[in-house]
């Protein structure tokens, strides 16, 4: 059989991705789901694994990396949409028999999953006894007439979504098929071990992260991936070029001054762009041209700079206008009279440029600036 995972996340929990990315999902990309101490008996195969992110700005979902961006908002409240929005992209694909929905806090032992007997069209563990639902942080599996049934029958927008999943299954004779080898509600005893059979931990905020760093080390005997904030970098070698080289004699003090200001504010600017327009938006940006060759090689912003530029990918030039207009301030900053960014056909990169008449920029957090020319010609901004 072929499992597609499907985690339902929030732009937010960037952390809790990186745990499931650095963990399970890395798993699940590259061992053929043996693990210390159990026969190598795989039965089945994960063909892939996403986080489940609304974007309210798409009209029909983009799989992007480990991102399925999903028409919709990007809340808790709106997990029946995503969950709904998943199984109807699914169901259009022929990579998979069963799906496996979890959440971002949710550890998966994949060497256990890809053994686990498909026999039931949905799996899952109780949250409390009697309830006679799948918890949807414990995970669940759906079979391919499953997910059908839940693109089709899952109408709610907002709510719980692991009873309307429920509901839809049972509204078409799909009864619920009990397992609490799927845990619901993990504890350092509760868990994935390498001396039980337990197959996932929904690591829920009074659960210590540690612990889904442990299950993965003592269900596949592997080290923990180290915190990229804690490996030192060493101190005897430079890491960037000069960030204060000599500029040229014809910059005055003052245009000095207010070219440093002005990297200061379009930092924030960038900063704004991509936490607060294009991760709520769906757009995956990154740092380009003068940006990049700055970060690299003088650990921010190229000395004599003054224009900083990002470049969608994954997405046309058309889309990421539609899509970043309206979440834009309207004071933002103009270039000749017109609304940035200005973007370049050929390679969908977005220029963000300094206005060339005086023009509040308007951002929380933010006092407005203008623009001045400088005697060198470059324009640069001053408070």
């Amino acid at each position: 059989m072929r499992i597609m995972i499907g985690a339902l996340s929030c732009w937010r929990y960037k952390e809790r991705r990186e745990r499931c990315v650095q963990t399970w999902m890395q798993e699940g990309d590259t061992l053929n789901g043996t693990s210390p101490g159990e026969p190598p008996q795989p039965l089945h195969t994960i063909t892939r694994s996403v986080f489940l992110i609304g974007s309210p700005g798409l009209d029909a979902p983009a799989l992007a990396g480990r991102y399925l961006l999903l028409p919709g908002p990007s809340d808790y409240r709106s997990l029946p949409q995503r969950t709904r929005a998943f199984c109807r992209w699914a169901i259009a694909r022929d990579d998979w028999d069963y799906l496996f929905k979890c959440d971002d806090d949710t550890y998966v032992a994949i060497s256990r999953l890809i053994r686990y007997p498909l026999t039931a069209d949905y799996i899952g563990a109780e949250w409390a006894p009697g309830v006679r639902y799948a918890s949807g942080g414990a995970g669940y599996f759906l079979s391919r007439k499953a997910a059908e049934v839940v693109a089709e029958h899952l109408t709610q927008k907002e709510g719980p979504e692991d009873i309307y999943v429920r509901d839809a299954l049972a509204s078409q004779g799909i009864p619920f098929t009990r397992d609490q080898r799927f845990v619901a509600l993990g504890n350092e005893e509760l868990r994935p071990r390498a001396d039980n059979d337990l197959i996932t931990l929904h690591a829920v905020p009074s659960v210590p992260a540690d612990l889904f760093y442990k299950s993965y080390q003592e269900c596949t005997g592997l080290e923990p991936p180290c915190r990229l904030d804690l490996v030192a970098v060493p101190t005897d070698r430079p890491t960037h070029l000069d960030p204060n080289p000599p500029l040229s004699k014809r910059l005055s003090p003052q245009d000095l001054r207010c070219l440093k200001e002005g990297q200061r504010q379009l930092t924030r600017m960038l900063q704004y762009i991509f936490e607060e327009v294009c991760e709520p938006h769906g757009i995956q940006a990154l740092a380009w041209g003068g940006t990049l060759i700055g970060a690299v090689n003088y650990g921010g912003w190229i000395p004599w700079d003054a224009t900083p530029t990002s470049s969608s990918i994954g997405t046309t030039s058309s889309v990421s206008k539609r899509r970043f207009a309206p979440a834009v301030p309207p004071t933002f900053g103009t270039s000749h009279g017109k609304r940035i960014p200005i973007t370049n056909r050929r390679t969908r990169s977005s220029a963000i440029c300094m206005p060339t008449t005086p023009a509040p920029i308007d951002i929380p957090g933010m006092g407005a600036f203008r623009s001045t020319s400088t005697s060198s010609g470059s324009r640069t901004a001053s408070s």
